[in-house]
């Protein structure tokens, strides 16, 4: 039904553009007034505004590895829960931050950790990066090409926002 008044008011307005005096509503005997026929194009325009918005509504960010004979899309999300689950499991990370992304056909993860205070940064960097790597190398099989692990050791004050 939308559709078809969507047609009509686009051959009316292309009509008009052209300065015709062409009216498609003639042709359909439509009964509607004026004000009738002006909430039904803001209804159509609204409806087509809310298709428009499906279509182009960001989504669930997908990340493609290639494949010989294709490839496999798999939800970022997913792959980044993985990771952070992995993190997370360390004893002295409090919270963790997991950004994956496809760069020249190759996988590369960014990881922020937030760690307890008075902790060895250095030494926690190099165990949570070897965990992120794990846990994505045994889901993709393959490990992420560049991996950036930064660590932030969190004073006392600020480590009670993260833990409530």
């Amino acid at each position: 039904m939308s559709g078809c008044a969507a047609a009509l008011f686009a051959a009316g307005f292309a009509a008009a553009a052209f300065g015709c005096t062409f009216s498609p509503y003639a042709l359909v005997g439509s009964a509607l007034g004026y004000g009738a026929r002006a909430w039904l194009l803001i209804f159509c325009a609204a409806v087509l505004v809310g298709c428009v918005w499906l279509v182009l509504r960001h989504g669930e960010t997908r990340i493609w590895f290639p494949a010989q004979a294709g490839g496999v899309l798999v939800p970022k999300d997913a792959l980044e829960r993985v990771a952070v689950e992995a993190v997370r499991r360390h004893p002295e990370v409090v919270a963790a931050r997991v950004d994956l992304s496809m760069r020249r056909g190759e996988l590369c993860s960014e990881v922020v950790v937030f760690a307890r205070p008075l902790v060895d940064a250095e030494r926690l960097t190099l165990e949570v990066q070897d965990a992120a790597v794990g846990a994505l190398n045994g889901v993709v099989g393959a490990a992420p090409g560049r991996c950036t692990t930064r660590t932030r050791v969190l004073s006392v004050r600020r480590l009670k926002r993260y833990l409530s």
